[in-house]
């Protein structure tokens, strides 16, 4: 039986911890290390940025991530990354394209479970594995219940189409 999104919510998200993170974060010996949890990169917008290159990020038959351009009809990123960002980022690193201008603030902090983790971070979700013993997501998104997040959609429909 597959569950419901908000079942899906409530095992997997674990607890609210921003203000935690936030008086952490203030600190001088966490700040550096962690400061990587401030942002996330908008991969759909740097995807945006691909196409109007007139290429496309795209998987091929072996569930392998590359980067192709339509004009030449080759690839220009070899279709060898198991994720998709990872295709975006050789993308942008190959033509020195900044990367950086395409983040976005993290608003809230979760305590979530390692299955959440694993799933959020292979959308290219900010996450953080051991923020000293805890699995802490960066949500960019603030104001709704997380249900209604784009990305947490996604990953209940690729529940149920399993």
């Amino acid at each position: 039986m597959t569950r419901t999104i908000k079942e899906l919510i409530e095992t997997e998200v674990i607890y609210f911890i921003s203000p935690l993170i936030d008086e952490l974060l203030q600190q001088e010996k966490y700040c550096e290390e962690f400061y990587h949890l401030t942002t996330s990169t908008d991969w759909d917008e740097a995807e945006k940025a691909i196409n109007q290159n007139v290429c496309t990020v795209q998987v091929d038959a072996d569930n392998l991530w590359g980067v192709y351009d339509k004009d030449n009809e080759y690839y220009t990123v070899e279709p060898i990354h198991e994720h998709k960002k990872e295709a975006i980022k050789k993308y942008f690193d190959d033509l020195n394209w900044d990367l950086f201008s395409y983040n976005c603030e993290v608003c809230e902090y979760w305590l979530i479970s390692e299955w959440l983790a694993n799933k959020l971070e292979d959308k290219g979700e900010t996450v953080e594995k051991d923020f000293m013993g805890l699995i802490v997501w960066g949500r960019t998104t603030t104001g709704q219940a997380i249900w209604c997040d784009w990305i947490i959609q996604e990953i209940h429909y690729e529940l149920k189409c399993k």
